[in-house]
């Protein structure tokens, strides 16, 4: 096989079908796994383990094969200078390149556990077998529906990880306050012993469960603080995290994906607007050559009539 008919069949709708069904045979089989324990169902299990295993190799070897070489192939980051003046730099993500070390790596993996299984160390086969399940990730790969709904995520993680640090920042904040506040002590689920056990004690608070609970228990306990202040802080921090921050978070990514949309329409009208500017660039040149072909032949059919009109003269003349 040619390295080209190589390239066609590994970008054939065919092999990713096929890519598809074993993993999602891959999973129904780990799930199965499970509940069937016996010793002949585990014996079969590792057969099984090596029919994939050996399948999987097969795959990335074709793919590997199929690449213009194996640093394109393991290729993540592009960097370009979009201005020589300025000196700044561009990073280009390579997605192709981000799922070809995580098959390469899990295939690797789990070809070595399957391997070393039988000569040293059986326990290595539970390797394997935990980093099959991850293959079903690949689906995002293989399927373009997936592609897309992992491109969407994608664009959000920033605003994502924003409201995260901003979360952190008040929970932080917080059990400083509350460590000093309640005195640095254990009030039945209310633990405000140490930054760690505030930053928990406050997470939970956070997640609603159970809030109103952790503060009856510190209202319970005999401070130097009115009741007053406690409720406040608590309030206060449900207020801020729970309602007003998952509320602006909400806003916030609806305002991203509705300019991402916005730009993608835009793009999209820029390059149909260009589209159509080719094409009457192309029809225009067409008809100023169909009307220069259309005036060349009428000269012609002019030269050829007044041929004739000389010959018929000539013709009478001589007559």
């Amino acid at each position: 096989m040619t390295k080209s008919s190589l390239t066609k069949f590994v970008a054939s709708k065919f092999f990713h079908k096929t890519v598809s069904i074993v993993i999602i045979l891959c999973a129904i089989i780990l799930g199965i796994e499970t509940r069937l324990t016996d010793p002949f169902w585990m014996k079969l299990f590792v057969v099984v383990d090596i029919l994939l295993t050996s399948f999987f190799i097969l795959e990335i070897t074709l793919r590997m094969l199929a690449e213009k070489s194996m640093l394109h192939f393991f290729h993540l980051v592009s960097v370009n200078r979009s201005d020589e003046t300025t000196r700044r730099i561009n990073l280009h993500y390579s997605e192709d390149g981000f799922w070809n070390w995580f098959d390469f790596i899990i295939t690797v993996v789990s070809a070595v556990a399957i391997f070393t299984h039988f000569f040293q160390h059986p326990e290595y086969l539970l390797i394997a077998r935990m980093f099959r399940i991850f293959r079903i990730f690949r689906l995002l790969e293989v399927s373009s529906q997936l592609k897309e709904i992992e491109k969407k995520i994608v664009n959000i993680i920033p605003t994502v990880f924003s409201f995260a640090l901003l979360l952190f920042i008040l929970i932080y904040i917080y059990s400083i306050v509350g460590f000093y506040l309640f005195e640095g002590r254990v009030m039945g689920i209310a633990n405000f012993s140490n930054l760690y056990n505030s930053i928990t004690t406050l997470f939970q608070v956070m997640t609603l469960d159970g809030w109103g609970e952790i503060m009856s228990d510190v209202n319970n306990m005999d401070l130097a603080i009115s009741p007053l202040i406690i409720s406040i802080y608590f309030i206060s921090f449900v207020v801020l995290t729970a309602i007003v921050s998952l509320n602006v978070f909400i806003g916030v990514m609806a305002a991203s994906i509705e300019t991402k949309f916005s730009k993608n329409i835009e793009e999209n009208k820029k390059r149909f607007a260009k589209l159509i500017k080719d094409e009457t660039d192309q029809t225009d040149e067409g008809v100023e050559e169909g009307v220069n072909l259309i005036l060349a032949e009428f000269v012609q059919l002019k030269n050829d009539m007044k041929k004739l009109n000389e010959s018929i003269e000539e013709i009478r003349k001589q007559n």
